[in-house]
């Protein structure tokens, strides 16, 4: 039974043509087996979105000093060429390093650190970084989500 509903779902919604910002959309008046296809949709998001660091985290690094990790100075830099604004770079900067330590960052503290900023410039960041990136898709999920 549970399973029915599941394939009936996920079959409404190929059929239907919805894409990820339409499932994490939907609201239930309560909790049914249909919240497995948000919780997986959310996933697929945040697949996404680390995917989009890790290309960006690429583009900083061949844009530096040519070592396997950035400093604050090399990230600053590169998302000043990439077209970001003082406070933008700023508030990044804030979210990728720390205030007693403004080390390097290999990729993984990277896209773990970025993955975690919640605001509409880690979307015009994702973007930059992505030139096939769809900024108008990616907010209308992002304000979905938050």
């Amino acid at each position: 039974e549970d399973a029915c509903e599941l394939i009936h779902f996920g079959t409404t919604l190929v059929q239907g043509g919805k894409d990820l910002s339409d499932i994490t959309a939907v609201c239930f008046a309560a909790v049914t087996y249909h919240e497995l296809f948000k919780l997986a949709a959310r996933d697929a998001i945040g697949t996404l979105q680390c995917d989009a660091w890790r290309r960006i985290y690429t583009r900083l690094l061949q844009m530096g000093d040519g070592d396997a990790s950035l400093s604050s100075d090399e990230v600053q830099r590169g998302l000043e060429r990439m077209g970001a604004d003082a406070e933008t770079v700023d508030d990044i900067l804030q979210s990728l390093f720390s205030k007693k330590n403004r080390g390097a960052v290999d990729i993984e503290q990277f896209v773990k650190r970025a993955s975690r900023m919640r605001s509409p410039m880690q979307l015009d960041l994702m973007a930059a970084g992505d030139a096939n990136a769809s900024t108008d898709a990616d907010a209308e999920v992002y304000n979905r989500l938050n």
